[in-house]
């Protein structure tokens, strides 16, 4: 349906037509033939009111195709969003306008999107099996495409030192990147036995976690790429989403099977 932005504008305006309104239906008796038509203003009018208490905003646009994956930028006041129809937007949170010309070059959807920690730069991943690096201020191709999957790029993330990015596949397949020049300089690492859903570094860079349509969750060494924890088994779907926590010491795994687990990151037991 697009994006939505917080917008409370038009509160004040409503619920002082809901006041006049139930000043209107105590005086008006009861049987006057104006008296059900204002009572169905005023129960419209609250829900009105409550739907827009509750909604995270106002729609502002309305681009082809669904929204497929959104990102805030790390000073939470720009929005990036990959769509179906293969481009990346940036919005203003504020003003919920674009920032950018819109974000164009994948050829299928558009599955992952994330910032860079210092808010320069996005990553995004694409059906179409490519990565690539945009500058987040002028929705130009920095670096990329970053090609070597076979199949569908389901997640991507920058590390914390913006040195690397690490990308999953449905190709069952985890790569690392460097930023900058675009070349594959870890992987492809091949232990997953099913497409890889998400991925993400370790506060630290040391670290990779996986979790895969294979039902587990991997945990590789950046440098050598071989598996050092996992693989983490104990769900009943596929591992749809993976984290480290803020200092590294746990990682927490969403499933498919409405499973959420948090594990600790050293040894691979359950916490």
């Amino acid at each position: 349906m697009g994006l939505r932005f917080k917008f409370l504008g038009k509160l004040p305006d409503l619920e002082g037509y809901i006041s006049i309104l139930q000043k209107a239906v105590k005086i008006i008796p009861n049987g006057h033939s104006n008296k059900a038509a204002l009572l169905d203003n005023l129960r419209i009018s609250r829900q009105l009111l409550f739907d827009r208490r509750e909604s995270v905003g106002e729609v502002f646009e309305r681009p082809k195709g669904s929204v497929t994956s959104v990102a805030f930028s790390p000073d939470s006041k720009r929005i990036a969003s990959g769509f179906e129809d293969g481009v990346i937007r940036v919005w203003d949170v504020k003003s919920g306008e674009t920032v950018t010309v819109p974000l164009q070059g994948h050829r299928g959807s558009v599955n992952s999107v994330s910032f860079s920690p210092d808010g320069r730069y996005i990553v995004s991943g694409s059906e179409d099996k490519t990565v690539r690096v945009w500058g987040a201020g002028t929705g130009e191709v920095i670096t990329g495409p970053l090609q070597g999957h076979t199949g569908s790029v389901n997640s991507v993330s920058f590390s914390h030192d913006l040195l690397l990015i690490v990308s999953g596949s449905e190709d069952e397949t985890v790569r690392v990147w460097d930023a900058e020049i675009g070349e594959t300089v870890v992987g492809p690492l091949h232990n997953h036995r099913g497409s890889v859903n998400s991925v993400s570094f370790s506060p630290d860079v040391r670290y990779i976690i996986s979790g895969s349509e294979d039902k587990t969750v991997r945990v590789w060494d950046v440098e050598s790429g071989e598996t050092v924890v996992g693989p983490l088994q104990g769900y009943g779907g596929s591992v749809n989403s993976v984290s480290f926590s803020p200092d590294g010491r746990f990682i927490v795994s969403g499933s498919e099977d409405g499973m959420v687990c948090v594990w600790d990151a050293v040894t691979g037991e359950r916490v």
